[in-house]
């Protein structure tokens, strides 16, 4: 599943079925845990951090941003390699920096 969302959480396109996701709350925690970070990494002495992942049991979250605004939000079991999500997020970002 995929998501692009807007740096307040907003939903701009989602990709992909996971019945059991409410992609509004991963939306929102995902826009909030971007927010956090930043602050983490401004302490750091950081401008911010570009790349969030988490790895769970079953699941996995890759988090991308891809300017100012758009956040890249993936969901992933551990079928697929964590170096495709980044490559394809990767494209994606420069697709999408081109329009």
């Amino acid at each position: 599943m995929a998501l692009l969302i807007d740096e307040a959480g907003n939903i701009l396109v989602s990709s992909g079925k996971n019945a059991d996701v409410d992609v509004t709350s991963l939306a929102a925690l995902a826009a909030a845990n971007f927010g956090a970070t930043n602050q983490i990494a401004r302490i750091l002495g950081e401008d911010d951090f570009s790349i969030l992942y988490h790895k769970g049991k079953k699941d996995n979250i890759h988090l991308s941003k891809i300017n100012d605004d758009i956040i890249l939000v993936t969901v992933f079991t551990d079928e697929v390699p964590l170096g495709l999500v980044r490559l394809k997020a990767n494209q994606l970002a420069k697709q999408i920096q081109e329009l």
